[in-house]
């Protein structure tokens, strides 16, 4: 048996901004259904200032910092979901599979990663300044990445062919 490990090289230097490497928000972890499922820990909730019921599709996230919950989505595998977080990053639901891709220079570097997942019905995202980790269905499915947005805020959409219930 041989293990093949593949370097990726990213774009970003933080070491020339002063900083190096980046943490998670700590997390709730539980055992379900033969799946660790994972999520923000509740007391973040604390820290919430206030919540917007936006009547449309598009949201601004002052200093691309903030988080949003998209709940109660009408999702099967055959509803095709896309959030759009800034200019260039999408999370895409299609056919059973939940992708994160960078398509410009806000994911430094980074490319897509793929999940399998048979239906999404939640999709939490939690962005703060250079972190963006989304939680699916719960945290069935966890996604942490890091994105630089090039100005101050970060507008996210939410396409497709899934109705919110």
């Amino acid at each position: 048996m041989s293990l093949s490990v593949q370097l990726l090289e990213y774009s970003s230097n933080p070491t020339n901004e002063g900083w190096q490497h980046s943490l998670t928000v700590p997390r709730e972890l539980r055992y379900h259904n033969g799946k660790i499922y994972q999520l923000p820990i509740r007391e973040l909730g604390q820290l919430r200032k206030k919540e917007i019921l936006p009547e449309k599709e598009s949201y601004v996230l002052d200093n691309g910092c903030g988080e949003l919950i998209f709940d109660g989505i009408a999702g099967s595998s055959s509803a095709a979901i896309c959030v759009q977080i800034g200019t260039g990053c999408s999370l895409f639901y299609e056919k059973g599979l939940v992708t994160l891709q960078f398509t410009d220079d806000s994911g430094a570097g980074r490319g897509k990663r793929v999940a399998r997942c048979e239906a999404v019905h939640k999709i939490q995202i939690l962005m703060d300044v250079s972190i963006l980790e989304i939680y699916i269905n719960d945290g069935e499915i966890v996604m942490t990445s890091r994105i630089f947005f090039p100005e101050k805020a970060a507008t996210v959409r939410f396409l497709g062919q899934a109705e919110m219930i």
